[in-house]
């Protein structure tokens, strides 16, 4: 029996492995590796993945957490990026850079939601 695996790094310490019965629908790259039993080892793949973040239902937020992020929303909102980046860090944007963001990615085919 020939099984196909695929090993995903999630984070820095966490790895899923996929196993296939068969070759995978996109049609069998050259990294898909199959194991065959006997075999003297197994090969694998690593690749990195984008997980899409889940939205969350804003009526299950305690107060306190509702209350953060109205917040950080109000923040955003007010504070432009260059003077956000002095007060903040360097990693601050502003609302306007994520409506941006949401403009280019929204459209495209494998991530149009």
């Amino acid at each position: 029996m020939c099984v196909f695996r695929r090993r995903f790094l999630i984070g820095r310490h966490c790895t899923v492995t996929v196993s296939y019965p068969q070759p995978p629908l996109s049609g069998g790259q050259e990294d898909d590796s199959p194991q065959t039993s006997g075999s003297l080892g197994t090969l694998t793949h690593e690749l990195e993945v984008t997980v899409k973040y889940v939205r969350r239902e804003i009526r299950d937020l305690t107060d306190r957490d509702r209350e953060t992020f109205f917040n950080a929303v109000s923040v955003l909102q007010r504070v432009p990026s260059a003077v956000g980046r002095e007060i903040y860090g360097d990693k601050y944007y502003s609302k306007g850079y994520f409506n941006r963001l949401h403009i280019f990615y929204g459209g495209h085919r494998d991530c149009d939601h």
